[in-house]
């Protein structure tokens, strides 16, 4: 649900920048009732083999769990039908900071697959340059990415009108 609005989510992968955020996400949407695969690069003491990675990955595929959270280990050249949504929590950024175009389109890409309908929703916090960011993402891919304002619970999120879901979010 996104503001108590069910978007027929079928599969969704959250992406995170690191695996210490990730284990949060997945920690609360495990909270929440969802099955979560938690899918991270990189080295270390915590860093997950091969092997995990594929059972995590296998699970994900043949639907014991239904979100994955994962960095940008998977943001290439992986094809699940049945991802709808993809979240990214916080922008892509490479080693120098910046905001990475490549992995960002590269995220964005894993719903709505090979003609497939998908949603790609980037959260952000409405402080600083984070929206202008994401805005010149779209500048920079050559499209547009809409912009909707953090949601003031003066209504309750029924009294949200359909058909405003229904044109922003709705999966066919």
């Amino acid at each position: 649900e996104l503001f108590g609005c069910n978007l027929g989510i079928k599969q969704m992968i959250v992406f995170v920048n690191q695996r210490e955020y990730g284990t949060q996400v997945a920690q609360h949407l495990r909270n929440n009732g969802h099955t979560v695969g938690e899918l991270y690069g990189g080295k270390g003491k915590f860093a997950m083999d091969a092997h995990q990675r594929d059972q995590v990955l296998s699970d994900f595929i043949n639907k014991k769990t239904t979100r994955l959270v994962s960095t940008d280990v998977i943001g290439r050249g992986i094809d699940i039908p049945e991802v709808t949504h993809v979240i990214s929590i916080e922008v892509p950024r490479g080693r120098d900071k910046k905001v990475d175009p490549e992995a960002y389109l590269q995220r964005v890409g894993r719903a709505g697959r090979m003609g497939r309908k998908g949603v790609a929703i980037t959260l952000v916090a409405d402080t600083g340059n984070f929206v202008q960011e994401v805005l010149d993402l779209g500048k920079h891919w050559g499209c547009t990415i809409e912009e909707v304002p953090a949601y003031e619970d003066k209504a309750k999120p029924e009294d949200i009108p359909e058909e405003l879901w229904d044109e922003k979010f709705k999966v066919v």
